[in-house]
């Protein structure tokens, strides 16, 4: 029986939605999304390569890559509207699936409806990620929902898995992996059959992952090095840190100025919450460790194990991805929520519920109000390279840090390639995408 309670958190959900795409679609002059701007930028550039234009400076890759589906949302949006609104509408397009999935993924599995909407809301739609502007592997997060929502009758279709498993493929290589895992696991739980259809059904996604990773080129990609050296110290507490990063609190820097600065207080409280979600996310991993014997949801807890697993001991470097883990623990925490937060709660623990999302509801609100004051204040100040450096001596000052404007002359440079009907001339910065530069 589902809590009489879970419509009211399913409404606050949907407002709290509701409002944000508000807010960002009309009061910022384009998404705070760290990195976002370049994939409309490269997205502006990729509807101009399609209409004939920019073909001296780019080109399109002639091979498959995970990482289009964005593109090709924003692409054919910017034809109507332009780059900037285009990457607007894109983000709409988001926030509403995100929305109306979270409601089939906790119907689906008849979670507490009091702690599964801020979770989801925080660690899944609204998450670390998604404030970094990794749009992408955002939008593979809800491929990934989309298919544990289903039934067991349409997970076991051929056909789904065939779809779905090209679908994570476009948007993010990782989702295609946690896929992978998760279909993959469900098919062994259910004989040779399974495992054979299943494998049938992969088979041209796996095609072209090979095909990607024999052939693809990323230009002049600039080499990184590791956050933290493998197994040591430091290696643990960027581990903890990741965990406790898929708690509602951002804090937001612009220029040389972040929350610590503006807000003290916001910048403690917002840090403490995000210690606790932390804390109970460890707990509901526990959970899922004893609820093995559950047969309807066994390859959901090997999965997480696996994924946890995974998450612990991935370098906090590999492949030129910085933090690798971090693109594991969203999957694992997808299937932790499936698992572990049922709405059979008793009272006590309801109030609990309350008490936590309560307080994720609060830090949400409290990160945006904070942006959206910052930038009236101080404007679309991008982060200058000697204030970046000086930031980084001391992470007690910039934990759950991100640069909102970080492409401000970027963006610049676009509007007015598209205000003056001109071809964009900046080289792309991320080489991974359908997109290369030619010089």
């Amino acid at each position: 029986m589902r809590q009489v309670n879970q419509p009211v958190s399913r409404l606050i959900q949907l407002a709290y939605l509701s409002i944000a795409t508000l807010l960002l679609f009309f009061t910022f002059k384009y998404p705070p999304l760290a990195d976002y701007i370049e994939w409309v930028y490269q997205s502006f550039i990729f509807s101009d390569l399609m209409h004939g234009n920019s073909d001296s400076l780019f080109y399109l890759r002639d091979y498959p890559v995970p990482y289009v589906l964005v593109q090709f949302i924003m692409g054919s949006f910017n034809p109507m509207m332009g780059p900037v609104w285009a990457g607007k509408a894109t983000l709409v397009v988001y926030l509403v699936l995100g929305g109306w999935l979270s409601k089939t993924f906790v119907e689906r599995y008849e979670l507490n409806g009091v702690l599964a909407y801020p979770l989801l809301l925080s660690c899944i739609i609204l998450n670390s990620s998604f404030w970094s502007g990794y749009i992408n592997y955002q939008f593979g997060l809800l491929v990934l929902m989309a298919y544990l929502s289903l039934s067991e009758e349409w997970q076991d279709k051929t056909w789904i898995n065939l779809l779905f498993s090209i679908l994570a493929f476009t948007s993010h290589g990782f989702c295609l992996l946690a896929f992978g895992v998760i279909a993959g696991i469900r098919a062994c739980t259910q004989g040779w059959r399974a495992i054979v259809l299943f494998s049938l059904a992969c088979l041209p996604a796996f095609t072209l992952t090979l095909w990607y990773m024999k052939v693809h080129n990323n230009d002049t990609m600039q080499a990184m090095d590791a956050p933290a050296a493998y197994l040591s110290m430091k290696f643990w507490a960027y581990k903890i840190y990741t965990l406790t990063k898929a708690g509602p609190y951002q804090n937001f820097m612009l220029g040389a100025v972040s929350d610590i600065d503006r807000s003290p207080a916001l910048y403690y409280f917002g840090v403490a919450t995000n210690v606790l979600i932390g804390g109970l996310l460890v707990a509901l991993h526990i959970k899922v460790l004893r609820r093995f014997s559950n047969p309807k949801t066994l390859h959901l807890s090997i999965a997480a194990t696996i994924f946890a697993l995974a998450y612990i001991f991935a370098p906090s470097l590999a492949v030129q991805i910085v933090n690798p883990g971090e693109r594991i623990l969203y999957p694992e925490l997808l299937c932790v929520f499936a698992v572990a937060l049922p709405c059979t709660s008793p009272l006590r623990e309801s109030r609990l519920s309350k008490y936590f999302a309560g307080h994720i509801y609060a830090l949400l609100i409290a990160s945006m109000v904070s942006l959206m004051m910052a930038t009236h204040q101080q404007g679309y100040q991008h982060h200058s390279l000697d204030a970046f450096k000086e930031v980084q001596k001391n992470y007690t000052r910039i934990l759950y840090w991100h640069r909102p404007y970080q492409f401000e002359e970027r963006f610049e440079h676009m509007e007015k390639a598209y205000q003056s009907n001109s071809n964009p001339t900046l080289p792309i910065i991320f080489p991974t995408s359908l997109i290369g530069n030619k010089h």
